[in-house]
Formats: C-alpha cells, sequence, structure tokens
C-alpha cells in the first residue's frame, strides 16, 4: 500500500517516489496528487503509457475509488477516497531574531520595504510562492522547511504551524489577467505576446528560445483548459518536456541549469515590461504560465 499524502511520482529514476524496477516504466512515468479531497494522476509523457480502468489517460484525470491504475507491469488499486481530507499545509516565516512568525495566508508571500508587503524588510524585494501541497519556492529555487536562511538582512525559515490556514490559488483572471499568444511562424520566427487587458500594456518576446518557451507551455495550459483541468492543477508542464521542446533531447543532461537561466530571463524581460513575473511559476520538477487565456 502506499499512502498518498501529498504528490509523489512513480518511475524507474532513483529520485522518483516510488522506484519502479521494470524496462516497460520510463525514467519519470506519472505522478499523483491529492487536490481538496479528490486524487489525481497525471501521465509524464512515459513511452509506454499510464492507463486508468484500462483506458490510456493522456491527461491529468480524477481517481475514483476502486481505480485501476497501471504502469508497465505495477499495477494498484485506488481505496480510502472517501476518507480523504484535503489538509492545507499552515506554514509561517519565522524570523530568527526577533522570534515572530509570520503565517504565509495565500499563495504569495511578500518580502519589501513597503507598506503593501506581507513582510517589511528595509532593502528587500523577494516574493515567496507557495504550493498547496507545502512547497516554497523563492525564485528558481526550493526553500526546504526548518533550515535556516538568509534574505539580506532577514535570518529566516519556513516552518509549519498549528493555525489552520486556507492555502489560496487566486483565479488567473484575478491576479494574472493575462493573454498569451505564440505563433512559432512569426515575420522572423517565433514570437511570443503578452498583453494584460486591464493596463494596456502589451510586449512582443521574439527571441527564439523563450519564445518557444513559452509556446511549450501555453499548449500544456490550452490542454488543461479544454479538458476542465482544475485551475489549481492546470498547465503543470515537466521540467524535461519543456528541455526537449526548447533545446532536444539532446540537452537533458545539462537543461536544468539552461531552463534555470531561461526562466530567468524571460521573467526578467516581462518584469521590465510591467508585468508580474511569477505568472510564470515553478515547483519541483514543473514548470507552468498561468494566465486568463493562451493562444497557439
Amino acid at each position: 500500500m502506499v499512502p498518498l499524502a501529498e504528490s509523489i511520482t512513480l518511475g524507474r529514476g532513483p529520485e522518483c517516489d516510488l522506484v519502479l524496477d521494470d524496462p516497460e516504466v520510463s525514467w519519470k512515468h506519472c505522478t499523483l496528487w491529492v487536490e481538496h479531497g479528490v486524487p489525481w494522476i497525471r501521465d509524464l509523457a512515459s513511452r509506454n503509457g499510464t492507463f486508468v480502468a484500462g483506458n490510456q489517460i493522456h491527461r491529468a484525470t480524477p481517481l475514483t475509488e476502486g481505480a485501476r491504475i497501471k504502469a508497465g507491469a505495477f499495477e494498484a488499486i485506488v481505496k480510502g477516497v472517501s476518507a480523504l481530507i484535503a489538509q492545507p499545509v499552515a506554514l509561517a516565516v519565522h524570523d530568527e531574531k526577533t522570534g515572530l512568525s509570520h503565517m504565509i495566508r495565500s499563495d504569495r508571500f511578500v518580502v519589501a520595504d513597503t507598506d503593501a508587503a506581507d513582510l517589511r524588510i528595509e532593502g528587500v524585494h523577494a516574493t515567496f510562492v507557495v504550493h498547496p501541497e507545502g512547497e516554497v519556492w523563492l525564485d528558481d529555487e526550493e526553500v526546504p522547511l526548518d533550515q535556516v536562511h538568509q534574505l539580506g538582512s532577514l535570518s529566516y525559515k519556513i516552518v509549519r504551524v498549528d493555525a489552520q490556514r486556507q492555502p489560496t490559488v487566486d483565479s488567473s483572471s484575478d491576479r494574472y489577467p493575462y493573454e498569451l499568444a505564440v505563433d512559432l511562424n512569426g515575420p522572423t520566427g517565433p514570437v511570443a505576446e503578452m498583453a494584460d487587458p486591464r493596463s494596456g500594456v502589451v510586449h512582443t518576446l521574439d527571441a527564439t528560445n523563450r519564445a518557444i518557451l513559452l509556446y511549450v507551455l501555453a499548449k500544456r495550459w490550452g490542454e488543461d483548459h479544454e479538458a476542465k483541468v482544475p485551475e489549481a492543477q492546470r498547465g503543470w508542464c515537466p521540467d524535461d518536456d519543456l528541455i526537449v521542446g526548447v533545446w532536444g533531447k539532446s540537452a537533458l543532461a545539462e537543461g536544468s541549469g539552461k531552463l534555470k537561466a531561461l526562466l530567468h530571463r524571460v521573467r526578467a524581460e516581462l518584469r521590465d515590461a510591467g508585468f508580474d513575473p511569477w505568472f510564470l511559476e515553478k515547483k519541483r520538477g514543473y514548470t507552468r504560465v498561468r494566465v486568463a487565456r493562451a493562444r497557439i
């Protein structure tokens, strides 16, 4: 029996949560997670596919009591769905100097020298991105819980706290009303256009790798949108798929560093153009765009 409390990845790779010694199973084969009390499964572009109730799945799929899942020779039956209760992970930023813990009450926690910041620290401007399952990211680095980190003059830990927090993933149309359009056959090659209907700001990204990155992410967002995948899970694209999409399979060995640098450049360009760069969101092994509309 494999308990499914948060997200787990199945595959042959040693970094997977459940390692399967089966040549029919891909290095990273599929992932499972629980969202608001409902278990979900997604195939990770595996070579031989992931099956639910005998049918191969091609997008995020909810699992019901008694559903049989299959990956290579591995088979499992989903049990205990009715007992699943979504337990939000209550987190706080603990200031080591003052001893105060500042509750994280949304999926963003801003540390800056402004009145609007969640935590005001002189000379610092940083945004923590918080995922419902408890992952916390700062820029493109995951922040391990219960370890001391330094951010400017702030010495802090991300800690679990007893108080219940209802994590929120604001509607993309509220936090990110952006419209993304990507054309691989623009006048001079691939081109992506970001537009903010509220402010009227429009920006064109015509660097090939940046446009292709947004194309792959927009394509995944559109597939999930059409399949009615819940917004909290919509658009997540495996990093390996992004690396292959932008640079090809030969780049997989060194792709993690290249992807990190590319995400940084895209965010910096869009920040300078007047967009909130955190619409381009990262978690362990995945990247996505959060937009109101994507068109390719």
